[in-house]
């Protein structure tokens, strides 16, 4: 019954119970594994998993002892053929390859990563895909003529010697404190350069004698693991002064896709070690956005960049107006009132009042009292209208009174 079970499992399942045994996990504790990779992503095979890119990887959310196991077992296992399946009714993973639990290295110098070199001609071998590795050269000597850009995703991790995911880890944890901000600046300026000009040689060769790069970068192991990660290695090239070969670090192939990804990751460590990130930079082609270009051939951010100028007095206008409105709207609008202050004694302000209240009186006498035989020569508006402005002078006049009263009375020494 037993072995009718496991007749039923998948490669990947068989795998995930091996590696699962090897780290001290029952069956069970790795079933919800099993249920995520098989079940809910359909990864069924081997091959599945070895066409995975690492940030597929990390989207499964693999606990990272386990997921870098599994890697290192999906490398060192070779990938199963019609002749090896029709000999043996085996799966692709032989049990005999084992790990240590307390380690993530392999016990069998079989089940150990290929090296560069293994790589090199494992991917010149398979013909018809577009990131595959150079051809193997004699004495690792590279020309300006063999370097070249891939725009796809990296579907083979085994074109390079480490993944991204535990190249930054290890940065993290072998790297001093202090001299992180100084690894992270010059990884940044190294990756996002070819990011920026994938096409430019210049971008893409290291003089590994250079002492500013030494200092920073070259010292620290794992900052030179991130690299090989990204996709340089250490080859010779012609000193374009002298024309001698020297040692340089050399990305033959620019992998945008990865090179981004590790312009992500670093910027997710930049951002817990409290180091400023610079942003994405943009090369010149990417086929994977739009580009959009103005009547006259010149591109939008050229447009934008010369007249930089006006745009930032633009705004400050813009800023200007926002402000006088919010004024506004805090003093309801219309002109200040202009105040004439003047001083006035107590008793004067009393005459002033019964002088403004007899010359009221006296013209509200001369328009009612009309001579004798005359018509009178106002309307019932007109009346009507020097009423309104009799009764306005008096209620302005009894403001004023008021408002210098009480002005006086708050200035009084007694």
């Amino acid at each position: 019954m037993e072995a009718s079970r496991s007749s039923e499992k998948c490669e990947v399942e068989i795998l995930l119970l091996e590696t699962g045994k090897e780290l001290g996990r029952s069956p069970a504790q790795m079933q919800p594994f099993v249920d995520k990779l098989v079940k809910d992503n359909w990864l069924d095979t081997a091959d599945s998993l070895r066409a995975l890119s690492a940030p597929q990887w990390s989207q499964l959310q693999l606990p990272l002892r386990l997921e870098e196991l599994l890697k290192k077992k999906l490398n060192a296992s070779p990938a199963p053929t019609s002749s090896a399946s029709a000999s043996s009714g085996s799966v692709a993973f032989s049990p005999s390859v084992s790990f240590s639990p307390c380690s993530s290295s392999p016990a069998a110098p079989a089940a150990s990563p290929a090296s560069p070199a293994s790589r090199e001609e494992q991917a010149s071998s398979s013909t018809g895909s577009e990131t595959e590795a150079p051809k193997k050269r004699e004495g690792n000597v590279f020309t300006e003529e063999d370097f070249a850009v891939v725009y796809a995703a990296v579907t083979d991790e085994t074109l390079f010697p480490f993944s991204l995911t535990e190249a930054i880890e290890k940065l993290q944890i072998d790297v001093p404190r202090d001299s992180l901000a100084g690894v992270l600046r010059t990884l940044f300026t190294v990756i996002d350069g070819v990011l920026a000009q994938p096409s430019n040689p210049k971008k893409r060769r290291l003089r590994k004698a250079n002492s500013s790069f030494h200092s920073q970068v070259g010292q620290f192991r794992a900052a030179v693991r991130v690299m090989e990660a990204a996709g340089f290695c250490e080859g010779k090239m012609r000193d374009p002064a002298s024309g001698l070969l020297d040692d340089f670090w050399v990305m033959d192939t620019a992998y945008v896709m990865r090179l981004t990804d590790a312009h992500h990751l670093l910027a997710q460590l930049a951002e817990h070690a409290g180091v400023p990130a610079p942003p994405l930079p943009s090369s010149g082609f990417n086929p994977y956005s739009s580009s959009i270009v103005s009547a006259s051939g010149t591109s939008l951010s050229q447009v934008a960049g010369q007249h930089g100028q006006m745009r930032k007095i633009e705004n400050a206008q813009l800023k200007e107006k926002i402000r006088q409105r919010e004024q506004l709207l805090e003093t309801g609008g219309g002109e200040e009132v202009p105040l004439s202050p003047a001083v006035y004694a107590l008793e004067e302000l009393r005459q002033r009042e019964k002088a403004e209240k007899a010359s009221l009186a006296h013209e509200s006498s001369d328009v009612d009292e009309a001579p004798a035989g005359e018509k009178p020569t106002l309307t019932a508006a007109d009346i009507a209208r020097i009423k309104e402005v009799k009764m306005r002078r008096e209620k302005s006049l009894s403001c004023t009174v008021q408002t210098w009263s009480s002005s006086l009375f708050r200035r009084s020494p007694f």
